[in-house]
């Protein structure tokens, strides 16, 4: 989730992307589980390939883990 910038939580985590030309606004659920399809259209919003964030996931990246974590549990 490479870019992506914390904004506010509440019921729902709200982050940005900023790119060249333009900013996403990403819309996260702050629970737990979050589904499927769910999952494939926040990495839609966020302009993520799912080999991208699956490859994150197979080596471990612990940091963008543990960072969601931390956002989740505030």
């Amino acid at each position: 989730m490479d870019g992506l910038l914390f904004v506010r939580k509440d019921h729902n985590i709200r982050m940005q992307k900023h790119l060249y030309d333009e900013v996403l606004k990403i819309i996260i659920p702050a629970h737990r589980p979050i589904k499927r399809s769910t999952l494939s259209h926040i990495l839609k919003q966020a302009r993520i390939l799912l080999e991208d964030f699956l490859d994150k996931l197979i080596n471990k990246d612990k940091q963008i883990i543990y960072d969601f974590e931390k956002i989740v549990e505030q």
